[in-house]
């Protein structure tokens, strides 16, 4: 269900003549979107959604048009990282933390995936000792 939940959002943030029953702003629209595909990677995968291109549509499109959602780019960069751990992914959620540290350009994006990387990191360094022991 949540690969759906995941589609018709997406469908919705593509309709531009889209207009939310609830007063529901779009960028409340993709923080739902980018919630949904962090917490059921598995589910919104099977479904076909490619959510690493998703984030890099929605983020090229809000720097063009100078929108709200450039104001939450490290958010959807650290989103987009855990649903690669979540897949397993563990080099492209390295990668993810890596190329947005460069890329970014506020600080209070840079300090969101910089918390976020050391946190993975810790986590990595965690796994390897444990299986040290």
């Amino acid at each position: 269900y949540w690969g759906e939940a995941a589609q018709l959002y997406f469908d919705m943030l593509n309709d531009i003549s889209f207009v939310s029953l609830y007063s529901t702003t779009r960028y409340k629209l993709w923080l739902t979107l980018a919630d949904i595909c962090m917490q059921h990677p598995l589910q919104v995968k099977r479904a076909g959604l490619d959510f690493d291109a998703i984030v890099r549509m929605a983020l090229a499109l809000s720097k063009a048009e100078d929108q709200q959602l450039g104001k939450m780019e490290g958010t959807l960069w650290t989103k987009q990282a855990y649903y690669c751990i979540r897949l397993g992914s563990f080099e492209v959620a390295l990668s993810v933390y890596e190329e947005t540290l460069e890329s970014v350009l506020h600080v209070r994006d840079f300090t969101l995936i910089f918390d976020a990387f050391v946190k993975f990191e810790e986590g990595i360094v965690e796994a390897l000792m444990e299986l040290l022991q």
